[in-house]
């Protein structure tokens, strides 16, 4: 994109909103997540994300090309039959990823556990063998950064889970879900709150550490409310997903910032646009729960 003409922070703006869509789109580690601690069907889970996560690219497209326009960014050469034909020929191996995971998860082959091991197989087998990118000597280093990030993870649920036990000890969840049902508030009122609730805290805390702190507080207050709890997991995990991108303490918002070289104030001022049209995302796949619901009620009813 730097070389296309685009500015640098532009670019960093609109590749790290669209990072945003990652884990909304099957599959996903938020979403399994959620599905082992809520104990919620990961497959259905999976399938809810698909049509959202298209939402969310549908409509940083929209915006994308919008301020394309009023800024008279450099048009591109629009892609013949033939190329387009070229792309999905060559995109074919590595879709088959999600193929198997979903396909295994979906079809009651494979537990998520195994159907995780069969992708990563699938993987390996691409990368030595079809792309051969992949060597014998990067084995070892791939698997420490695996370890090193699941690692991670383990470290912030071994840190919540006792927060979650006191919680639960002290009745926390059940009075908070009285607390709102005592003032009569509507389902699309109670949504309306926990989204700006999580909204803010995803300016102050890490994505997954909100994840698992929320699901033992809010469940008890979801199912009491009648809120179909696959569509609040994607709701959930839409919500903290967005918080990624803003400061301070947005992960992919630093990350991208190193990697193209721009500051974080820069990226502040041109990420506005995209958390607008992530935001009417999140706001449409609340209130209308047909979009993360009607895949899974299809395939896994």
């Amino acid at each position: 994109m730097d070389q296309a003409g685009y500015p640098k922070r532009f670019a960093a703006a609109i590749v790290a909103a669209a990072a945003t869509i990652g884990p909304i789109i099957p599959p996903s580690i938020p979403f399994v997540v959620y599905g082992s601690m809520a104990n919620v069907s990961i497959g259905r889970l999976l399938l809810a994300g698909a049509v959202p996560g298209c939402l969310m690219g549908l409509m940083l497209m929209i915006f994308n090309y919008v301020i394309s326009k009023k800024r008279n960014y450099q048009k591109e050469n629009r892609a013949s039959l033939r190329d387009v034909a070229k792309s999905l020929v060559s995109a074919l191996p590595p879709l088959g990823m999600p193929l198997i995971i979903l396909g295994g998860i979906v079809g009651g082959i494979m537990t998520p556990t195994e159907a995780a091991s069969a992708g990563a197989a699938y993987a390996l087998i691409l990368g030595v063998f079809v792309y051969r990118e992949l060597k014998v000597n990067d084995l070892w280093r791939i698997i420490r950064e695996s370890v090193m990030g699941t690692a991670a993870v383990t470290i912030i649920i071994a840190a919540a889970s006792p927060m979650g036990w006191v919680l639960a000890y002290q009745r926390t969840p059940f009075t908070i879900a009285a607390l709102f049902q005592n003032a009569q508030l509507s389902p699309e009122m109670i949504l309306l709150i926990i989204n700006v609730v999580l909204l803010i805290l995803g300016c102050l805390l890490e994505a997954m550490a909100i994840l698992i702190m929320a699901i033992p507080v809010l469940m008890p207050l979801i199912l009491s409310t009648g809120i179909d709890p696959v569509h609040f997991g994607v709701i959930l995990t839409l919500s903290i997903m967005i918080a990624t991108i803003t400061p301070p303490v947005g992960t992919v918002m630093y990350v991208v910032c190193a990697l193209g070289k721009v500051s974080i104030i820069d990226f502040s001022k041109e990420i506005w646009p995209f958390l607008i049209a992530l935001i009417l995302s999140l706001a449409i796949v609340t209130y209308v729960p047909a979009i993360s619901l009607w895949l899974p009620n299809l395939l896994m009813p």
